[in-house]
């Protein structure tokens, strides 16, 4: 059997396996966007409730002043299910990026249809490690907050219905981080397999190939995005070594997510660009000497021909080499360039106002 047609068959049987066996993060996001209107509307509900309960628990034992609303609850409430109606929004771009991609592939049906798939499903397995890091790594912060090495401006742990309500919360969004992590590793590379391995290009039409450039941007500026409330949130949030650590930590994964999986792409353009300069340089000289052979011979009536030829040849040469080989479109550069870059004048906004209202 040919590599490629085991190939085939062999993300065959992962699409049936996923397809039989979905991850729970999966079977929820599907849930969700079952029910009538908008799955945004649901995660924000989500939030929203659980927001709400944390007020009614805080203010009843008295550790926040009722009518007071923390930011910093809101903030690590909202990113446990901003995580989620990311990742489910990041899975339906990924969708449309693979029908607009199509035109440029060369793969078969089957194997589109198998690593669409892989883009927007889970493996059960992966999703179920992800959970037991998350829940180890949640565990940890938990000790570390009931220490007061973490967290102790937050005021956590001031009564039985607290302690199991930010519990949840804190091993909640432990997990949907690690499981976003995964799923976006999981995006990604499978963007990588098909630019390095099942793209034709023709530089003369890119709107195909940039179409998972769109997915790679989303995924960055989500991820800056909720960064950006962590760094609008307590003020002892904006100054305190582990947000702003994570907030570095963030920024340098966001700017990674942009650009590796596009390397392949830009390779291949690369490539492309230099075979066809290389072609148009051949028939340029070929023109030239064409010419020169004229002149020399005397055949006046073919040196206008000759000398048109040139100028055609010149022309392509010039066009060719205007061609970009960037792996995506000069506004989407743009845009991720200024969403890591707001993050940064918020923090340096913030720090300004403190010193002034101190002052």
């Amino acid at each position: 059997m040919a590599e490629s047609q085991i190939g085939i068959t062999a993300a065959g049987k992962r699409q049936r396996v996923y397809a039989d066996s979905p991850s729970w993060v999966d079977r929820l996001t599907r849930w969700v966007n079952k029910l009538p209107g908008p799955a945004w509307l649901y995660y924000g509900c989500g939030g929203l409730l659980t927001y709400a309960a944390y007020l009614a628990i805080k203010w009843w034992d008295g550790s926040v002043p009722s009518g007071t609303y923390p930011r910093v609850a809101a903030v690590v409430i909202g990113s446990m299910f901003y995580y989620v109606a990311l990742l489910d929004h990041l899975n339906k771009v990924a969708s449309g990026a693979m029908s607009r991609f199509r035109p440029a592939s060369d793969a078969s049906d089957e194997m589109l249809a198998a690593l669409e798939f892989r883009l927007t499903n889970m493996p059960s397995r992966m999703v179920w490690a992800a959970t037991v890091v998350g829940l180890v790594f949640g565990s940890l912060t938990l000790i570390a907050a009931w220490q007061g090495l973490m967290y102790a401006e937050a005021n956590p742990f001031t009564s039985a219905p607290a302690v199991l309500l930010e519990t949840a919360v804190v091993l909640g969004l432990s997990v949907f981080l690690l499981v976003f992590v995964a799923h976006t590793v999981q995006q990604l590379r499978t963007i990588n397999i098909l630019y390095t391995r099942y793209t034709k290009i023709d530089l003369f039409d890119l709107n195909p190939v940039y179409a998972f450039s769109q997915l790679s941007a989303r995924t960055a500026i989500g991820v800056i995005l909720l960064q950006i409330f962590w760094q609008t949130g307590e003020s002892w949030m904006a100054v305190d070594a582990v947000t702003l650590l994570t907030g570095a930590a963030v920024i340098l994964l966001a700017i990674a997510t942009f650009v590796w999986p596009l390397q392949g792409l830009n390779r291949l353009l690369v490539e492309e660009k230099r075979r066809l300069k290389s072609a148009a340089g051949q028939r340029l000289k070929t023109s030239i000497e064409s010419f020169n052979r004229c002149v020399d011979e005397g055949e006046l009536e073919t040196i206008d021909k000759q000398a048109k030829a040139i100028e055609g040849a010149d022309l392509e040469t010039r066009i060719v080499d205007r061609i970009p080989t960037w792996p995506w479109q000069p506004e989407t550069l743009r845009s991720v360039t200024g969403a890591v870059l707001l993050p940064i004048f918020v923090w340096l906004v913030t720090r300004l106002l403190e010193q002034v209202f101190a002052f």
